[in-house]
């Protein structure tokens, strides 16, 4: 494996925003004039070295692999400046017209930058602003489920879980084809990509950008899986990612102690009982972007129908094709609730068991981990310790031998011309988590 560029250049927008947050820990204000100064130095110098054919770090002081020490980490923040530092490595030539537009720019970092303070700290009480006034941040939390959508999420929960407990005897001798089986693989994988892909590398963590039909198809395919519309999902995953196994982790098995029976309450919590809780975690602060995605925010309110999609689809299948309705009950039981049942316990796994044994060559921050028994299950996320090392990577299952069927359909979009600035492993960015694993 190697780098796309031998000087480094697909590294450059990730050195200008560390190098920008770590203004931003300085607490300097944006509007100040040393925070512009610095702003324009970091462009300045970024044009003299792409051209020099020089590595980011020779200018800006920070590699890549100090990313993933970020508190944000794994949050699509300051897009607006990747994009800004992708166009000065891509085209130089256009030195004059961002030297023109220079204020421009600054007002634009200035305002993401306070975006960043929010969304990257979670725990501080104030954010900056690009007028440097002091906003209150907005909570974690917003409020409790209503009764009746917990009720909702109660069944969803144990519906098909009940299924799966009947699949048994069902399949001992009769109720299962070939047909079944064929469907309940199908929309497993289906939906289960939708999730992988779609939902987790893409929407949450930014690890690619994808064409407008290929994000509505995402949203869609993941809300397939009946594990909540794509706001929700998102705004749990990445609070996740901001307090990964301490207080404030919506589903860590380390909240309850290490004692024998905390371990087992903790399993049970992160593995499905963090669900039954009426908690809602605060779109708004964790997935501000996508609230603004009015595509997105549309399929996120059609959850509803999402769900009738996914289970009487594979109904609708199993009918047409036997002409019989015994056919369409079997294809709901078996591609319905038992393929859901299955998932949910899948992705609930990758919460609770890669979190609590397993191998951790990538980082030992947190108590993430890589089981590799789940890796087809889990289309390559329960190569999870390397996820928490580098979040916002495309690929999972970086060394030989590590299954990531996400990374290898993330790759075919790529080559299809869906998706693009795709965030691949490269051997320089992998060597530096082991050092950093092994310190």
């Amino acid at each position: 494996m190697t780098d796309a560029h031998p000087i480094g250049l697909t590294a450059w927008p990730d050195c200008l925003v560390l190098a920008l947050v770590r203004q931003r820990r300085r607490r300097t204000p944006p509007g100040h004039a040393a925070a512009s100064c610095c702003w324009r130095r970091l462009l300045s110098e970024a044009r003299r070295g792409v051209a020099a054919g020089r590595r980011p770090d020779a200018v800006t002081g920070v590699t890549v692999s100090e990313r993933v020490h970020s508190p944000a980490a794994g949050i699509p923040y300051l897009d607006g400046v990747l994009d800004l530092a992708r166009a000065i490595v891509d085209t130089p030539q256009r030195q004059h017209g961002l030297q023109t537009s220079g204020h421009k720019h600054q007002r634009s970092a200035a305002a993401l930058w306070s975006e960043t303070e929010e969304t990257a700290s979670p725990m501080s009480a104030s954010t900056v602003s690009a007028s440097t006034t002091k906003a209150p941040a907005q909570p974690i939390l917003d409020g409790q489920q209503p009764r009746s959508q917990s009720m909702i999420v109660h069944a969803f929960v144990l519906i098909p879980m009940l299924a799966l407990a009947a699949a048994v005897p069902l399949a001992w001798g009769w109720g299962l084809s070939w047909l079944d089986v064929g469907l309940a693989i199908g929309f497993y994988f289906l939906s289960g990509f939708g999730v992988t892909a779609g939902f987790h590398r893409y929407f949450t963590h930014r690890s690619f950008k994808a064409n407008r039909g290929l994000r509505n198809a995402l949203a869609i395919a993941g809300s397939l899986a009946l594990q909540g519309d794509v706001l929700t999902w998102v705004a749990d995953h990445r609070r996740h990612h901001a307090f990964t196994d301490k207080e404030g982790d919506p589903h860590s098995p380390w909240l309850f102690g290490t004692t024998p029976i905390a371990v087992a309450r903790g399993f049970w919590h992160s593995h499905m009982g963090w669900m039954f809780t009426r908690d809602r975690t605060n779109v708004v602060r964790f997935a501000p972007d996508l609230l603004a995605d009015s595509d997105v925010a549309r399929v996120a309110r059609q959850f509803p129908l999402w769900t009738v999609v996914s289970l009487l689809s594979p109904a609708l299948l199993g009918g047409l094709l036997t002409m019989s309705w015994w056919g369409a009950l079997t294809a709901f039981f078996w591609a319905g609730l038992v393929r859901v049942a299955v998932l949910h316990h899948v992705t609930w796994s990758v919460n609770s068991i890669c979190h609590m044994v397993g191998d951790q060559p990538w980082t030992r921050r947190d108590r993430s981990t890589n089981v590799w028994p789940l890796a087809i299950a889990s289309m390559g996320e329960s190569w999870h310790n390397l996820h928490h090392a580098d979040p916002t990577c495309a690929r999972h299952g970086v060394a030989r031998g590590q299954i990531d069927m996400t990374a290898r359909l993330i790759w075919m979009f790529e080559k299809l011309g869906w998706a693009h600035d795709v965030r691949w492993p490269t051997t320089n960015r992998l060597a530096r988590l082991r050092t950093s694993a092994r310190a």
